[in-house]
C-alpha cells in the first residue's frame, strides 16, 4: 500500500468513476484501474460498487476512505518540499532505522543491502527537503525535524495496521455470525426492514435473535449468550454501555366516535397535563403491567396527576389499539407502533406536549468490556443509517 494508490482511490470516490478521477488527476483510467485493482487485492476487499450514479463506495470501501482521509491528514501536515509516494516498505525501513540507530544495523534487521537502503534514506530526506538523520561514528541520530517527520511516520504505521486489521475482519465476515436480544415488538417493527437489508450485503453471516422481555435480555448479554441488545432504555447497569437509536414519543390514541364528545378539534391539537387529567374518570385500554410500554404510560399519568378507570388490560398493544379503534376506551401508544399491525381506521391519534416527557428511548446495549464482532458491529451501523 502506498501514498500514490490511495490518492487514485480518493480521485475515484470524488469523481464517481475512473474516467473523471483520471481527467482530474492528468492520468490514464487504465492506470488507475490497475492502482484500484491491485490495492483492493492486497487488502482482499472491494472498495465500489457500480450503481446508475456511477461507482459508490461499499461498505468496506467506506471503512477504508474513513483510514485514508486520517491517514492524508497525517501525510499534508509533514510539509514534504515535494510531492512523494510515501510505501509502506519505506516507511518500515525509516523505523528500522530509527530503532536500530544505524543504516548498517537496520540493513542487517531487514536483511537488505546497505547501499540499497542508503539510497531509499537519501530518496526520502530529498523529498523532504531536510535531514532525517545525520551520520555518527557509532550510527545516526536523528535532527529535530527528522524526530518529527518519524513520529508522524509512526502515527502513519498505526493507521495502516489498524486499516488492515479492520480489512481482515471484513473478510471474516463471509463465515460470521451476529448474535442479539430484541423485545418482540420491537423486533416486530424493526427487524422487517434491517435484516432483508444486512442478509442481502452479507449472505455469509448467520443472523441469531432472541425475542424476550428486558429483565431476561440483559441476563443474556450479560452472561456472553448475545453480542448486543436492542430494546428500550430502562434502569442503567454498571458493566453494559448504552447507545441511543432513537428518541420515539407517545401519543394519545382516541376512538374516532369519541372526538367531539371529549372536545378534541383535529389530529394536531397537544394534550398536556390539564387535557389528560380531565381524561381520567373516561375508560382506559392498557398493556398488562411488567411491560415496558405500560411503565412509560404510567409514568406519562401520573405526571398529569391522573388515576384513570382502567377498563381491561392486555399483553399485546395491538389488541390495545384495535380495542380503542372499537370504542373501548382511550389508550397511549408509541407513535412508530401506531401503524405497525394494522392501519389508524376508527382512531383518532393526538401528540403529547413536552410536559408530559412521553418518550421512550431505543438503545443499543452490549459489555462495556471487550470489542464487539465486526459483523455485529456491521448490524449496529446499518441499524443506525435506518433509524436516523
Amino acid at each position: 500500500m502506498d501514498e500514490r494508490q490511495l490518492r487514485y482511490a480518493q480521485a475515484i470516490r470524488a469523481a464517481g468513476s475512473l474516467t473523471g478521477a483520471a481527467g482530474a488527476l492528468g492520468r490514464e483510467p487504465s492506470t488507475l484501474a490497475r492502482a484500484l485493482k491491485k490495492l483492493e487485492g492486497e487488502l482482499g476487499a472491494a472498495f465500489f460498487r457500480r450503481g446508475a450514479l456511477g461507482l459508490t463506495a461499499t461498505r468496506e470501501g467506506e471503512v477504508f476512505f474513513e483510514y485514508a482521509d486520517e491517514a492524508f491528514r497525517l501525510l499534508a501536515a509533514m510539509n514534504r518540499a515535494e510531492e512523494g509516494n510515501l510505501t509502506e516498505r519505506e516507511m518500515e525501513y525509516l523505523l528500522v532505522i530509527r530503532r536500530e540507530r544505524g543504516i548498517a544495523r537496520a540493513a542487517k534487521a531487514l536483511y537488505v543491502a546497505q547501499p540499497s537502503l542508503s539510497q531509499i534514506l537519501m530518496k526520502l530526506e530529498k523529498e523532504c527537503g531536510f535531514p532525517i538523520f545525520v551520520r555518527q561514528r557509532d550510527g545516526v541520530a536523528e535532527t529535530e525535524a527528522g524526530r518529527r517527520f518519524l513520529d508522524q511516520v509512526e502515527e502513519l504505521a498505526v493507521i495502516y495496521g489498524r486499516l488492515r486489521r479492520d480489512m481482515e475482519e471484513f473478510q471474516q465476515m463471509r463465515r460470521g455470525l451476529v448474535s442479539f436480544g430484541i423485545p418482540y415488538n420491537l423486533g416486530t417493527s424493526l427487524l422487517p426492514d434491517i435484516l432483508p437489508q444486512f442478509t442481502s450485503r452479507y449472505p455469509g453471516v448467520e443472523v441469531r435473535f432472541f425475542e424476550n422481555n428486558s429483565v431476561e435480555l440483559d441476563r443474556m448479554v450479560l452472561e456472553g449468550k448475545t453480542d448486543f441488545n436492542i430494546m428500550h432504555f430502562q434502569k442503567e447497569k454498571e458493566k453494559l454501555c448504552y447507545e441511543t437509536l432513537e428518541v420515539d414519543p407517545f401519543c394519545l390514541a382516541v376512538p374516532e366516535s369519541w372526538q367531539k364528545r371529549l372536545g378534541f378539534k383535529d389530529e394536531g391539537q397537544k394534550i398536556g397535563k390539564k387535557e389528560l387529567k380531565s381524561l381520567e374518570n373516561e375508560p382506559f385500554v392498557m398493556v398488562a403491567r411488567g411491560q415496558k410500554l405500560r411503565q412509560t404510560a404510567d409514568e406519562i399519568l401520573s405526571r398529569a396527576q391522573a388515576k384513570p378507570l382502567i377498563r381491561c388490560s392486555t399483553k399485546s398493544m395491538e389488541t390495545a389499539k384495535r380495542l380503542a379503534a372499537a370504542g373501548m376506551g382511550l389508550t397511549l401508544l408509541p407513535q412508530s407502533y401506531v401503524t405497525l399491525f394494522s392501519d389508524t381506521r376508527g382512531l383518532r391519534c393526538f401528540s403529547l406536549k413536552e410536559e408530559l416527557k412521553g418518550v421512550w428511548t431505543i438503545v443499543a446495549v452490549y459489555p462495556k468490556e471487550g470489542t464487539l464482532p465486526r459483523c455485529s458491529r456491521e448490524f449496529l451501523q446499518m441499524l443506525r443509517e435506518r433509524m436516523s
